[in-house]
């Protein structure tokens, strides 16, 4: 009986990944693994196929093979079944296995599929919602709206640089009023990210502090700045060093709520949505996760 079922994305990294799937099956049959896979061919049948999977097969882990987006829609699909995600990040930014420290080769994510380990990693809810990675809005936001008219002509983190440079030149501020677990902000700012994971955008270190097995996520905020402070403050936001610095606000906390008057885009795991949602909430320990072993999470 398999034990592995792998869910895979065959466009996710400018359509490489079925490519490297492909080497993955190889593998697989050389360590004489067992195991089945299906295609998922539009939004949001990924996480059809990983809860029908879930919920009428006899298989221990279900494997997101994409993107950070590939990932969200497996997990999605097998919260609350007790089955384990796997990851095989193949998509362009793969910013929850950088979290989760996962290989992004093929041989590696193979061997820590493989010999890994499981653990109960938290996940967040922004309303009724769920995400693994990082939600958020305002800049990050603005940069996904704005890259998607360069992913017609570029591949790669191209069309992402171009969005950067695009929605930095035309920065909006959000007035926005916080109020975590026993702290309350009220101020005008850039974007507010709240992190499970490290990483988004393709390695940029938006909460280099995060703890996905913690029990709390982390809440960056950017007050609002010029756009020469901003270009600035960027190189050590991309590093992570900007925590400290004055124009961020950053703290831990389990639950969050937000009222803004405005009008914006919701990014989830760099999956945009169209409402501004009023509440975040941590679950911990949610979801059995396979992470390479001496990966020090937890």
């Amino acid at each position: 009986m398999p034990v592995f079922y792998f869910v895979v994305n065959p466009i996710a990294g400018a359509g490489q990944c079925k490519e490297k799937f492909n080497e993955v099956k190889k593998l697989l049959d050389e360590h004489g693994v067992e195991y089945d896979y299906e295609y998922s061919n539009y939004i949001g049948e990924a996480r059809e196929i990983a809860k029908r999977a879930a919920e009428e097969g006899n298989y221990k882990t279900i494997v997101s093979v994409g993107g950070d987006g590939t990932i969200q829609e497996v997990a999605q699909g097998i919260y609350g079944t007790g089955k384990t995600l796997g990851i095989f990040p193949f998509g362009t930014g793969n910013d929850m296995a950088r979290s989760l420290r996962i290989p992004l080769d093929i041989k590696g994510c193979v061997d820590a599929l493989i010999n890994g380990t499981t653990q109960n990693m938290d996940v967040v809810f922004a309303d009724e919602r769920m995400f693994m990675n990082v939600g958020g809005f305002g800049f990050d936001s603005d940069v996904l709206i704005n890259t998607q008219e360069y992913k017609k002509r570029y591949t790669g983190m191209f069309p992402y640089f171009l969005g950067i440079l695009k929605t930095m030149m035309h920065l909006k501020t959000m007035h926005l009023k916080i109020t975590a677990d026993d702290r309350e902000v009220e101020c005008d700012s850039l974007l507010i990210a709240v992190a499970n994971g490290t990483d988004y955008g393709g390695g940029m270190k938006v909460s280099p502090y995060s703890d996905p097995f913690d029990g709390y996520f982390d809440v960056c905020i950017v007050k609002k700045i010029n756009i020469l402070t901003f270009i600035s403050l960027l190189p050590s936001f991309l590093k992570g060093k900007h925590i400290g610095k004055k124009p961020v606000i950053y703290f831990k906390a389990k639950h969050l709520s937000v009222e803004s008057t405005g009008d914006y885009q919701l990014n989830l795991d760099g999956e945009l949505y169209p409402n501004l949602p009023s509440r975040f909430d941590i679950v911990e320990g949610a979801m059995p996760v396979v992470v390479p072993v001496g990966a020090n999470n937890g």
